[in-house]
């Protein structure tokens, strides 16, 4: 009776015994937050400068390859 009685405890104590737990996991590393440009920022200032820079120069008689650049009048 006490075999049965030892071998009963041994596997309680396999089913509900003290188990080994996992070390956490370390915590994620955060980068720094970006701050997000604005209208009053210098950078996006001269953007809007050059944005319109390149829509003025792609309209008007300039910017057609069959416009001459002297006054010359055509087939004179």
């Amino acid at each position: 009776m006490s075999g049965i009685m030892q071998l009963f405890t041994g596997v309680l104590s396999t089913i509900f015994g003290e188990k080994d737990t996992p070390a956490p996991a370390p915590a994620p590393t955060v980068a720094p937050v970006t701050p997000m440009p604005t209208a009053d920022d210098a950078a996006v200032k001269e953007a809007k400068k050059k944005s319109i820079a390149a829509i003025t120069a792609r309209q008007g008689r300039a910017s057609t390859i069959l416009s001459a650049n002297d006054d010359s009048s055509l087939g004179a």
